[in-house]
């Protein structure tokens, strides 16, 4: 009855992570709809509660570590030409002649060099490739 009142379609299949993180309703209600012995769960419910409601947050920063990860391992062309890379200062294009980095990666333990000019740099790459 409830998960009609709340609109929940059962012709689709539904995951117990689902229905929780959709319509918050406590894991302890949602075990006992389903006559589940609430006492095999006691000690890990709100552990399992936490990661449900978090999992899709985590695997979303797990793919933007993966991203990160591939953007700082681009190799920079020893001869290539930073003039005219938009938001890229002068001084950040000084500091990449003097210390000669090999990627991006290196790149972004230079002092100086923020994440907005590994950005612009990173863009560049790719429009040019």
């Amino acid at each position: 009855k409830i998960f009609k009142e709340l609109n929940i379609d059962f012709d689709q299949p539904l995951s117990i992570g689902t229905l929780f993180r959709r319509v918050r309703i406590p894991l302890k209600n949602i075990l006992q709809v389903l006559n589940e012995d609430l006492k095999k769960y006691e000690d890990c419910i709100e552990n399992i509660e936490e990661n449900l409601l978090y999992k899709p947050y985590k695997e979303r920063e797990k793919e933007d570590a993966r991203k990160l990860e591939e953007i700082l391992s681009v190799p920079i062309p020893e001869d290539y030409s930073f003039e005219g890379i938009p938001g890229l200062r002068k001084e950040v294009q000084e500091k990449i002649l003097k210390n000669r980095p090999k990627t991006l990666g290196e790149l972004s333990k230079i002092p100086g060099v923020t994440p907005a000019s590994i950005l612009a740099i990173y863009v560049a790459f790719r429009k040019r490739n």
